[in-house]
């Protein structure tokens, strides 16, 4: 027995301690690029790489609060090749300081 906490008595019977909770809304997701359900590598090696990442996004933009997040899921600068992909690492950059750019719809 500890004395950090109490027990805690079921009200009525039946109830199990289970409390009825408000699910939050999912924000609105953009996808912005995904990746291929095929061809996936251009080079290297990868386990499980259509099971895993096949088809799914690879970066996407989220409503949050008054303005949008870019999330990427992968290093755009990585190894310092990035072969296009500092476009989507810049243009998340610049749409932080753009008041205009439409957001992502409700």
């Amino acid at each position: 027995r500890s004395r950090a906490f109490s027990e805690v008595k079921l009200s009525r019977k039946g109830e199990g301690g289970r409390e009825d909770t408000k699910v939050a809304p999912k924000p609105p997701v953009e996808v912005v690029a995904s990746y291929d359900k095929e061809k996936i590598l251009m080079s290297g090696w990868a386990l499980g790489e259509k099971s895993h990442i096949g088809d799914k996004a690879a970066a996407v933009r989220v409503k949050l609060g008054e303005g949008d997040v870019v999330l990427i899921g992968f290093r755009p600068q990585f190894r310092g090749q990035p072969r296009g992909t500092y476009k989507l690492l810049f243009n998340s950059l610049l749409l932080s300081g753009l008041d205009a750019y439409p957001t992502v719809s409700k």
